[in-house]
């Protein structure tokens, strides 16, 4: 019997769907590609939020300056 990445996609007459991923390169494995692409997705999240709490920093910052000067006038 193939291994089941050599299987065909019909078996016994009954179709079957393939949950793997696609190998992007020569040679790349299914589990080596999704473990890329989520290492990717992390690391784009992870300076998605720190941009956003950076912007978040500098709206508060600049807010609080408005304040300060609202106060003193």
């Amino acid at each position: 019997m193939p291994a089941p990445e050599q299987a065909s996609l019909v078996e016994e007459g009954q179709p079957q769907t393939r949950q793997e991923a696609a190998p992007t390169g020569p040679g790349m494995e299914p589990e080596t590609t999704a473990t890329t692409i989520l290492a990717s997705v992390k690391e784009q999240r992870y300076k998605l939020d720190v941009e956003c709490r950076l912007e978040l920093f500098f709206e508060k910052s600049v807010s609080a300056a408005q304040m300060t000067n609202d106060d003193k006038e």
